[in-house]
């Protein structure tokens, strides 16, 4: 690749070294991920990460719109021998090939030319695989932060994320991220929510920072007209059956498949966890707080 750019990024521990084949789409990403893009390529950690191993590499160059015809939504292909970790993912817009080997996850993308959203689904890729190796999970969530802990509320494309995100900020919570966040155990082991730079709504994005779980929402918008939020306890089952229908995972391998499900069974049996119905207002985040000061979340 010709006039590469460059980006050092970090999310849970986790550093990437993106190279971009197209200057302006890497500019353009910088500035959306800003706070987790270091300004060199070292592997000191972040606020609150914890240990940084030593970083994964995304390699990003453009095809021809032509090389993704037939393509829609993502799907896997295994790659590589029986039972390897290593796949492929293609979509109308990128296709993304992962291995891993002793240093670890690595990425060799295409992506259309000026495609920004590809490239910003390539690295989630990367990072998703390589966090399941910690036992992390990165999950389709908001996650929110008050002064004795974080909340992290579960839920698919329009049941609120980004609603309570804003309400949570302008309640003066701290928001880890609208979209997408980071469950799983911190370096001592105990459960921990972490902030990435994948938002939906959210401005600014995310913040870099890891953050005690308190408690897992699964979140869904109060009908029209109603007059109360409701907070309705989940089991560690249904939780954690929740947990993995948000789990960002594309990886083909069995390992993979027992490493989420264990993720899942501990976060949920280790964190209690609760069906928020809301509207959207204060009262909402209040409620949230409440329940993550409470003995026991």
């Amino acid at each position: 690749m010709s006039a590469v750019s460059s980006l050092h990024v970090r999310v849970a521990g986790t550093a990437v070294d993106v190279d971009h084949a197209e200057p302006e789409v890497a500019a353009e990403l910088a500035r959306r991920w800003h706070r987790f893009v270091a300004p060199d390529a070292g592997v000191e950690p972040g606020p609150l990460e914890g240990a940084v191993r030593a970083p994964r590499r995304l390699r990003i160059a453009t095809a021809a719109p032509e090389a993704f015809a037939g393509l829609g939504d993502a799907v896997t292909r295994a790659r590589g021998a029986a039972g390897s970790a290593d796949h492929e993912v293609v979509r109308r817009d990128f296709r993304c090939l992962l291995r891993t080997g002793p240093d670890g996850w690595s990425g060799e993308a295409q992506v259309a030319p000026g495609s920004i959203g590809a490239s910003d689904s390539c690295l989630r890729l990367l990072l998703a695989a390589a966090l399941l190796d910690e036992g992390r999970l990165l999950v389709h969530a908001a996650g929110v932060s008050f002064d004795t802990g974080a909340a992290v509320l579960l839920g698919h494309s329009g049941a609120g994320k980004s609603t309570f995100s804003w309400l949570a900020r302008h309640a003066g919570a701290e928001v880890l991220g609208d979209d997408l966040v980071v469950v799983g155990p911190a370096p001592d082991g105990a459960p921990a929510a972490w902030g990435t730079p994948f938002s939906g709504d959210a401005e600014p994005p995310g913040t870099p920072a890891r953050r005690p779980l308190a408690a897992l929402f699964t979140l869904a918008h109060a009908r029209p007209g109603a007059a109360t939020d409701t907070l309705d306890p989940l089991a560690p089952a249904a939780a954690a059956a929740r947990l993995l229908e948000r789990a960002v995972t594309y990886r083909p391998d069995p390992a993979a498949a027992a490493a989420v499900l264990a993720a899942a069974e501990a976060l949920c049996t280790a964190v209690p966890a609760f069906r928020l119905t809301f509207r959207p207002t204060a009262l909402a985040v209040a409620l949230v707080r409440a329940r993550v000061a409470a003995p026991g979340a």
